[in-house]
């Protein structure tokens, strides 16, 4: 049986104090190890990844990580034209004109360099015609692209002086004395000039249709080659006039008239 705590204690005070006759008891108590107290760890909040630092970007060896302004790129040519819109428009045009003029011999297309406008190469034009290139650019108000778009004409002009003069537009072999004439009314000018030569592609219509698949007209394609003796560019013209019958129902097809449609450099015979 075991015996109190207090109890025991109060026997050995007795003992010690009254010393009668008892042998010294030694009595062990044990001992009861104290709790310590332990930091409880706080834990550590999450860290989002916006939160983590970046790492610091390498400066190049000519530069310092404090410098506070950005070195300003060297200034361009002052008189180039290139990076404006209007220009490299116009400019990537005249290129893909330089090219089809550049490779241009007999034979090799029935067109000298292709239209990019209203039915017409404005760039060969300006670039060959001064009385062209004042009609084109002649109310431009900026002075720098006047020169820039100026600068490239002249080299296309360069050119086309060399492969120009063996263009006389393709050969339309059908002839009607009526039609061939009647087309000739067509051109303003052409009493300012000498037909050199004139012809029709088909010997036969062309059927034009509507979305419906009915006919609305029949049609020939027509050339005119001309030498206008008092144009300022030296060149003749390749005007193409075309023959037209509007459909009158029933199989039939109203009176022939000519329509213009546009009219090209070319070059000029020997006289």
């Amino acid at each position: 049986m075991k015996f109190p705590v207090i109890a025991l204690l109060a026997l050995v005070s007795m003992m010690l104090l009254t010393g009668a006759g008892y042998a010294q008891i030694t009595i062990n108590i044990p001992k009861i190890p104290k709790i310590k107290n332990v930091p409880v760890p706080t834990p550590t909040p999450a860290r989002d990844v916006e939160d983590e630092p970046t790492q610091p970007t390498a400066q190049p060896s000519n530069t310092r990580a404090d410098q506070d302004e950005t070195p300003s790129k060297p200034a361009g040519d002052p008189n180039s034209c290139k990076g404006d819109a209007f220009f490299d428009i116009h400019n990537e045009d005249i290129d893909i004109t330089k090219k089809e003029a550049a490779e241009y011999h007999p034979g090799l297309r029935d067109y000298y360099v292709q239209d990019f406008n209203d039915r017409q190469n404005i760039y060969l034009k300006a670039a060959l015609s001064k009385s062209k290139r004042q009609d084109w650019m002649g109310e431009w108000k900026d002075e720098k692209m006047k020169r820039c778009i100026g600068t490239v004409l002249d080299e296309l002009a360069v050119i086309a002086k060399k492969t120009l003069p063996s263009y006389s537009g393709p050969n339309y072999a059908f002839h009607n004395l009526a039609e061939e004439r009647l087309m000739l009314t067509e051109i303003s000018d052409i009493s300012e000039g000498k037909v050199l030569r004139s012809g029709i592609k088909e010997a036969s219509w062309l059927i034009d249709k509507d979305s419906f698949n009915f006919p609305t007209a029949r049609f020939k394609h027509g050339l005119v080659y001309v030498r206008y003796p008092n144009v300022d560019d030296g060149f003749c013209r390749v005007i193409y006039v075309n023959i037209i019958q509007d459909y009158a129902g029933g199989g039939t097809y109203a009176a022939t008239y000519a329509r213009f449609i546009k009219s090209e450099f070319a070059g000029c015979p020997a006289k």
